[in-house]
């Protein structure tokens, strides 16, 4: 979603804000320069839009985008030699969605190799299936309240079985 914002009212409101929640009352003319710097920044990025992952489109395009996010360019990395980051996991449907999206953008279609990454993975990995039904039945609603729950009970049972081998090596 594209919008339009006159930086000289957004300046005007960033200071009042700044004001009247933090009790800023006068700033030095490199205080101003930074909320200026700001309001450029947020005018900018508001006034553009979205660049979409597209399935097919492959690992360039789709790191291109901005349907990326620390699980996804993590799966990127193990399964495409994508961009190096570190270890990484889907937290929420949000983050599930963009690891759903890069596998259709990339043509991925095996995450296997992710269940040797880490305990989170390696619970993840024999519920996906179940997840993404969970996913597809959900992803219109605007929320998606079974799958998140069952991605916390996953989740939760990987970290369980963690600790029990920190325990008992």
């Amino acid at each position: 979603m594209k919008y339009t914002i006159q930086q000289v009212r957004l300046f005007a409101d960033l200071g009042k804000l700044l004001e009247r929640r933090h009790g800023v009352k006068e700033c030095s003319q490199r205080q101003l320069n930074a909320i200026i710097k700001a309001t450029d920044l947020i005018v900018e990025e508001l006034g553009r839009d979205d660049v979409v992952s597209v399935a097919g489109s492959g690992l360039q395009a789709w790191l291109a985008s901005d349907d990326t996010g620390m699980s996804s360019k993590y799966m990127a990395r193990v399964l495409l030699d994508g961009p190096d980051c570190a270890y990484n996991y889907p937290h929420d449907p949000s983050d599930f969605g963009r690891c759903v999206r890069f596998m259709e953008a990339c043509g991925v279609t095996d995450i296997s190799p992710m269940a040797g990454t880490g305990p989170e993975w390696s619970a993840l990995v024999p519920a996906w299936a179940e997840l993404l039904a969970m996913y597809r039945a959900e992803c219109y609603t605007g929320t998606a309240p079974v799958l998140y729950s069952r991605m916390q009970e996953v989740i939760a049972a990987a970290r369980v079985a963690r600790k029990a081998l920190e325990v008992h090596p």
